[in-house]
């Protein structure tokens, strides 16, 4: 019988800590560190507040960011929720995905009940973001451009992934978890700009630990899931073109989290605004431009990315992480774009609704065959004058602006200042950032997570 998809991933996924070189290692470490550094921040949302009342009487040994502690499954959901609900959380343009609020989640919920060592965090993390590398080069962009939010769709093959490893399925069990996952599959890109979008990616993690502890008692699902030839599996239901090649499931390629790696964020909205929020901080500091200055901007930006920030007047702070005109206001008027910028003053300010009154679109097409990030802005003033700028990529982006180890650190304490809750910065940056790998027992640093935070927006 020729082998299935899920026959070849499971073979992928096979690979331990000490197969691992030690860029994919620090990396790991940089993600897992930024994902729960957000996670604090999106406690403190009022998403995050619904969704820790939500699992509030699910008892058990994971912990729920700013709330204690909850069932696997139940922590799994409601991190994964707290984690992408600011969209600060990284992201993957090659899967178009936000890979880390799904797996990390995952891989901690069940970790945590097990005691796991760092070195198996690790591990899992990287299987996790593998999982979700493989399937998408099988899928291409046809599934996102037919409406699918990826990082839930795509996600909880991550996220089962990542929950294999940590509860250490052979390969037999490894294979039934991806199947029992590909029927977990969700998420509407419909949803954006509400809290249903964080919620794919909790979802995706809670139902990847709820696979994966079903296939570890003996549950099955089908080996053709995915690529069922009578074209009821994920890819005859789910796809468009599909690109199931040699290259997609060769056991030997690059680790996921290297090539082409995954990018972090220096903005808390999609990552289809960064490229022009670069541009337009850059254009007006350069030039010390003033909101009452400006007659009117254009927003050059790829069509693929205007199509998800259709809020063009966002009624609340989930639409404005998806607004062009919002974000390009508040930019051009305050120079920056942080987690404090994106407030419901801001949101019903005279002088953000005049200026966003003031931004055009201007889509511009490329292949549907790559997820574009170039983007450029024109400034024009009252005075005549047009002020230029352009971008090819974007601050965060790894070919272009990598993070730094003090981006890392400034991110965590401008997280810590949002959530107003008191967190060990120093014990998060030293057990996360620096000795995760050496750590015994993941709960010693899982921990500095439990304190309470109380709801701001």
């Amino acid at each position: 019988m020729p082998e299935s998809v899920i026959d070849r991933l499971s073979d992928i996924l096979a690979k331990g800590f000490d197969d691992m070189p030690g860029e994919a290692i620090v990396l790991a470490k940089e993600h897992i560190f930024d994902t729960l550094a957000v996670g604090v921040a999106g406690a403190a949302t009022e998403a995050g507040r619904i969704m820790i009342d939500y699992v509030q009487d699910c008892a058990g040994s994971s912990i729920v960011i700013g709330a204690g502690r909850a069932a696997p499954q139940s922590a799994a959901l409601a991190n994964g929720t707290i984690c992408h609900v600011h969209d600060y959380d990284d992201d993957s343009l090659n899967t178009v995905t936000h890979p880390s609020p799904v797996v990390v989640p995952a891989v901690l919920a069940l970790a945590e009940q097990a005691g796991s060592s760092g070195r198996a965090v690790i591990a899992a993390y990287v299987a996790g973001v593998q999982a979700i590398g493989v399937v998408s080069d099988i899928v291409n962009l046809g599934h996102y451009s037919r409406g699918w939010h990826a990082t839930g769709t795509l996600g909880v093959f991550g996220a089962a992934a990542g929950a294999a490893s940590i509860l250490g399925l052979d390969r037999s069990r490894t294979r039934n978890a991806l199947a029992i996952a590909a029927s977990c599959a969700s998420g509407l890109q419909s949803n954006f700009g509400t809290m249903t979008k964080p919620l794919h990616a909790g979802h995706a993690a809670q139902s990847g630990v709820m696979a994966a502890q079903l296939a570890a008692r003996g549950f099955t699902g089908n080996r053709d899931a995915f690529d069922d030839a009578r074209g009821n599996g994920f890819m005859g239901l789910y796809c468009g073109d599909v690109n199931a090649t040699e290259a997609a499931l060769d056991a030997g390629r690059p680790l996921e989290i290297l090539t082409p790696g995954v990018n972090f964020k220096y903005y808390p909205n999609c990552s289809g605004l960064h490229s022009i929020l670069d541009c337009a901080l850059a254009a007006v500091t350069l030039n010390d431009v003033r909101p009452d200055q400006v007659a009117r901007v254009e927003a050059i930006m790829p069509r693929q990315h205007l199509g998800l920030l259709h809020y063009e007047a966002p009624v609340n702070l989930l639409q404005a992480r998806f607004s062009v005109e919002f974000s390009l206001a508040s930019a051009i008027a305050f120079r920056s774009c942080g987690l404090d910028d994106i407030t419901e003053s801001r949101l019903v300010s005279d002088e953000i609704r005049s200026l966003s009154a003031k931004v055009e679109r201007v889509p511009y097409d490329v292949s549907d065959k790559q997820w574009p990030i170039e983007s450029s802005i024109r400034i024009h003033l009252n005075d005549g004058r047009v002020i230029e700028n352009s971008s090819k990529g974007y601050r965060g982006h790894v070919d272009y602006h990598p993070f730094s180890r003090n981006h890392h650190i400034e991110k965590l304490r401008e997280c810590i200042r949002y959530a107003g809750r008191p967190i060990d910065e120093a014990g998060m940056i030293s057990l996360f950032l620096d000795r995760l790998e050496d750590l015994p027992d993941i709960r010693e640093a899982t921990t500095l997570l439990a304190a309470r935070t109380t709801a701001k927006s």
